[in-house]
């Protein structure tokens, strides 16, 4: 990958910056989306179908990342073209919400907005890790997670704020105003050449059609599956069951297209075959499922059983994310320098599993509030931990030939995990209400915390031989 860092510092520079900035705005959008749309309905209506927006941008995000991830793959020297065009094509996405007449054409932004997360997460990354050496670049990707936070804790009070003062229009012009500026970035930074990134292509042959087909049936049919059967189409349903019978035909599928084309699959064999990969997928789906039930419950409890403002309801959250901002650039550069994954991984599961166990015990809607702002800031390096898990711990520890497809394999599996999780714990407080859900939610995440910490144990640390290039 030399002839990625032999680029020059200041097309690396634009491209750094393009991923930061997208890093931002993504997180944004996601976090304000719910509070933005809730008053674009009561403008425009469609209050029963604006959660579809959500729903459907979560389906085809998972096509989204292991569709780049199987070309870029390929041909790595794709990574900065899919970045670009990814940009511009959600910028364009988030304007046509800024003017739509209707809550339908809004949630059908949702397929072309969905592009975004593939583009940052699977191609942003992995270029950051191309464009620099091991220590640079697990600085610059503890940055990445750093700017994913400042979205959270930053961007989503400013869309508040300016949906306030100027309306919700006002507010998605903002971030397609922000976007674009990234996408420039994105044009401008590092390119490579048609014949420079010949001899970095991995595979021959033809796309695989059949594999992607299966992936996009699958994925979509799941998510809808779990996502409406708590609302709109409940569990047990004919519809219900209609869309699990189609997810398990695209499963069906995409088996049958690994094991004839293996490593020409849109999931090559080869990144299932090694033991890193897998695990460190299996431990991240564990842990994002796990951190769903405070990222769900935790503010509605507070709302609803505590009786407390929205305020303050928003401050819990704030809590967890107030760390990250910190220590994601040193445990960054630390993991680049150590290599140490087992170590990093195994604090921040024991962190939630000692988190989680203190609020079964001590939630009760007498509890002072005080008390879970302490619980969820020393929640907070959990937090951290598995926001580095997604930037960092792939580009860092996976070898060189197949990291771009294992790093697609772990986005794509951490995304569809916490799809899982909303959509198990949106069930718990459908049926059991938010006081007497929220404990057997806290033990269901407690288990999936304890299998992340199992799995991190099993993690074996990389040789530096393996890893240099």
């Amino acid at each position: 990958m030399d002839i990625f860092q032999k680029a020059p510092n200041g097309k690396k520079m634009m491209s750094l910056i393009a991923v930061f900035v997208a890093s931002v705005i993504l997180v944004t959008q996601s976090t304000s989306a719910s509070t933005l749309l809730s008053i674009a309905a009561q403008e425009i209506g469609g209050l029963d179908i604006f959660s579809m927006t959500s729903t459907i941008n979560g389906a085809c995000t998972v096509v989204f990342m292991s569709l780049f991830g199987y070309m870029a793959y390929r041909k790595p020297a794709l990574q900065t073209p899919i970045l670009s065009i990814s940009l511009f094509m959600a910028a364009v996405a988030i304007f046509s919400r800024a003017v739509a007449p209707t809550m339908e054409i809004i949630v059908i932004t949702g397929v072309l907005y969905s592009v975004i997360s593939g583009a940052v997460f699977v191609c942003g990354y992995s270029l950051i890790r191309m464009m620099f050496d091991a220590a640079k670049a697990g600085l610059y990707l503890g940055f990445a997670s750093t700017c994913s936070l400042v979205g959270s804790l930053a961007g989503t009070p400013a869309m508040g704020l300016i949906a306030d003062f100027g309306g919700w229009r006002m507010a998605y012009h903002a971030m397609w105003v922000i976007i674009l500026i990234a996408a420039f970035f994105a044009t401008f930074g590092v390119r490579i050449g048609k014949d420079d990134g010949k001899p970095l292509e991995k595979t021959a042959g033809k796309f695989d059609i059949f594999g992607t087909i299966g992936l996009t049936v699958f994925s979509v049919a799941i998510i809808l599956f779990l996502s409406l059967g708590s609302s709109r189409v409940p569990f047990g349903t004919p519809m219900s069951w209609g869309f699990a019978g189609i997810a398990l035909i695209g499963l069906i599928i995409l088996i049958i297209d690994i094991r004839s084309k293996k490593e020409r699959a849109i999931i090559p064999s080869v990144v299932l075959k090694d033991r890193t990969t897998v695990l460190i997928t299996l431990q991240a789906m564990c842990g994002f499922f796990s951190s769903m039930a405070i990222a769900f419950f935790m503010a509605t409890y507070i709302i609803y059983v505590l009786e407390r403002s929205a305020t303050e309801a928003g401050l819990a959250v704030t809590m967890f994310s107030i760390a990250g901002v910190v220590l994601s650039p040193i445990l960054g550069r630390w993991l680049a320098r150590s290599r140490n994954v087992r170590l990093l991984l195994v604090a921040g599961a024991t962190v939630r599993c000692v988190v989680m166990l203190s609020l079964i015990f001590l939630i009760n809607p007498q509890i002072n509030i005080l008390t879970i702002y302490v619980i969820l800031f020393i929640y907070g390096f959990a937090s951290c931990v598995d926001n580095i898990g997604s930037s960092a711990v792939p580009q860092l520890i996976i070898r060189p030939d197949i990291r771009i497809a294992s790093n697609s394999l772990i986005a794509t599996c951490r995304t569809f995990s916490a799809n899982l999780g909303t959509a198990v714990y949106g069930v718990m407080i459908a049926t059991l209400g938010v006081a007497g859900g929220i404990i057997p939610a806290f033990w269901i995440s407690f288990g999936g915390g304890a299998l992340s910490l199992i799995l991190a144990f099993i993690i074996r640390n990389p040789k530096a031989e393996d890893l240099e290039a």
